[in-house]
């Protein structure tokens, strides 16, 4: 292999490594937040992204209350449960969202704690 082949392995692998990791010019992509769910209602909450950025989720989390169901959707894309963990991280930009849906079909009013985690880098022009 000659130098300008090593050269050209290592933009390639510095290539993946910006498009799957944080780097130093990334921006933390983190949200925590406590929302009330009444008693026998659906709370809907969502999040918009900020215009000109990329957001790479890895995480969206939901503390596991009584008598409750949650339904995620990030881009379009549906899962349920208060825990989704992505083995590859989830690209949204705008104007795409993010929304919870928590179902509390209990008799008593929850507090529920809400985490998403993940990165966001600024598009270039």
């Amino acid at each position: 292999m000659s130098a300008s082949d090593i050269l050209e392995v290592l933009k390639e692998v510095r290539d993946i490594l910006k498009t799957n990791f944080p780097v130093p010019t990334s921006l933390e992509a983190f949200y925590a937040g406590t929302h009330s769910c009444p008693a026998a209602t659906v709370t809907t909450i969502t999040w918009e992204i900020a215009v000109g950025y990329l957001v790479k989720v890895k995480k969206l989390y939901a503390d596991a209350v009584p008598d409750t169901t949650y339904e995620w959707s990030i881009a379009g894309v549906a899962g349920a449960g208060n825990e989704i963990v992505f083995s590859h991280h989830i690209e949204i930009k705008r104007p795409g969202i993010i929304t919870l849906a928590i179902t509390n079909a209990g008799a008593v009013d929850e507090d529920v704690d809400v985490i998403i985690e993940g990165w966001a880098v600024k598009e270039v022009g």
